[in-house]
């Protein structure tokens, strides 16, 4: 019983984790700081997938996720994932 509710939690968790649709997050322009809403978007998206990876044991790797961020909002991203993870890790 306590297998299916972990596999029924995650799937629900996985379930929510939906990728941002194309645009949402400003293109690469070397030189051109992300706008504050870029940084935010990407911190948070890293939050999430940094506290799924905390709840479910796995080690703390953002950068398997190179599709939600690019060279402009990567250290959002990282700073939202390794929040999240710390947060939530046992």
């Amino acid at each position: 019983m306590k297998m299916f509710l972990i596999a029924i939690s995650a799937g629900f968790i996985l379930s929510s984790c939906v990728p941002p649709a194309p645009g949402d997050l400003s293109p690469s322009v070397p030189g051109v700081a992300p706008s504050k809403k870029a940084e935010d978007d990407a911190f948070e998206q890293g939050y999430v997938f940094g506290k799924r990876d905390a709840e479910m044991g796995r080690e703390s790797n953002y950068m398997r996720f190179n599709d939600y961020y690019n060279s402009t909002t990567k250290n959002a991203f990282a700073r939202g994932y390794m929040s999240g993870y710390r947060k939530f890790q046992p």
